[in-house]
């Protein structure tokens, strides 16, 4: 986003104005779908999880077809095939946690029963001092 120039002459693109601005673009839409990606990382809402991997397998696959035609075609120079490998690797991630099906979460007086460490957000927040009495109080383990 901030040196497309660069990405230019890795990928053998010929540099315009238009072209400047239509990384930028692509950058900044690939901020928001990382951090999107990030706030729900540990969500327990199957289907707002399957919605973001659903939309963001489709982008990747057209992604990738973009990318491998324009290698074969010649308009990225040999570098094109890094970013199919890149395109490649996520949707085998996505294909993954898709396969998974929904989280196994259960919240139960006795904590988490996922067998995942007790990283949560709810024990994160746990370890305010004022919501650590609210936890205890609810016997949500471990607040300390």
């Amino acid at each position: 986003m901030l040196v497309p120039g660069l990405m230019f002459s890795i990928y053998g693109i010929t540099s315009a104005p238009a072209s400047f601005l239509g990384f930028r673009l692509f950058g900044s839409a690939l901020i928001a779908i990382g951090v999107l990606t990030w706030f729900l990382k540990d969500s327990a809402n199957w289907e707002a999880l399957l919605a973001l991997l659903l939309s963001v397998a489709i982008g990747n696959v057209v992604g990738l077809l973009l990318v491998f035609f324009a290698t074969i075609n010649g308009t990225l120079s040999a570098m094109g095939w890094t970013a199919v490998l890149v395109y490649l690797l996520l949707l085998a991630g996505e294909g993954y946690f898709l396969s998974r099906g929904a989280p196994r979460r259960r919240w139960s007086a006795a904590g988490i029963s996922s067998g995942r460490p007790a990283t949560s957000l709810l024990t994160g927040l746990c370890r305010s001092t004022r919501l650590n009495q609210c936890c205890e109080r609810a016997r949500i383990k471990p607040c300390a």
